[in-house]
């Protein structure tokens, strides 16, 4: 919410030209880039995903987008989710979208809080023929930011120095250094 209003038909041309572009029965699914830790509770600047902005002009973090032109359900041909707001995280993260707002500024008509994502996409994915996620494809990007403080509990349970030492608990991490139990 940083920008002038733009018109929501640039965003709405935009969807048109990309489901122009998919192949039938196709369901393209885009995430928001993450928040990146500083120190302490404070964050980087938040930047959004190109891809996703170009697409809704939500510049909002915990925010993704499902495109399913060819959805047996109405509803569910354009479906943005973001992150549920209330006046305590006003305060605390600063203003977010409400889904009305979300919904005018994008042009998107069904705006639902992002807890709903996975059922829903679960869901459709069923329906479709073909899947486009807009993931970062570096071997070395991590979707998620992990959590220091978790880690750091999590080694010196375990006695670590280092996150990719084998825990006596059982946990152990993979190539990347997440940690799996077994």
């Amino acid at each position: 919410m940083r920008y002038q209003p733009i018109d929501p038909k640039l965003f709405i041309d935009n969807r048109t030209k990309l489901k122009d572009k998919l192949k039938p029965n196709s369901i393209a699914i885009f995430y928001a880039n993450d928040e990146m830790p500083r120190n302490g509770d404070l964050a980087y600047k938040f930047r959004q995903n190109s891809d996703l902005f170009y697409l809704t002009g939500i510049d909002q973090e915990e925010t993704m987008l499902i495109i399913f032109p060819d959805s047996p359900i109405a509803k569910y041909r354009e479906v943005l989710f973001v992150k549920r707001t209330d006046e305590q995280i006003a305060i605390w993260e600063g203003e977010k979208y409400t889904q009305e707002q979300a919904s005018e500024t994008s042009g998107i008509e069904t705006v639902l809080w992002n807890e709903h994502f996975e059922k829903i996409r679960n869901m459709l994915i069923n329906y479709a023929d073909t899947i486009y996620l807009n993931l970062n494809e570096n071997d070395r990007a991590q979707t998620e930011v992990p959590n220091p403080a978790t880690t750091e509990s999590r080694n010196r349970a375990c006695g670590a120095r280092q996150h990719r030492s084998r825990c006596a608990t059982g946990d152990r991490p993979d190539a990347k250094g997440r940690f799996h139990h077994g």
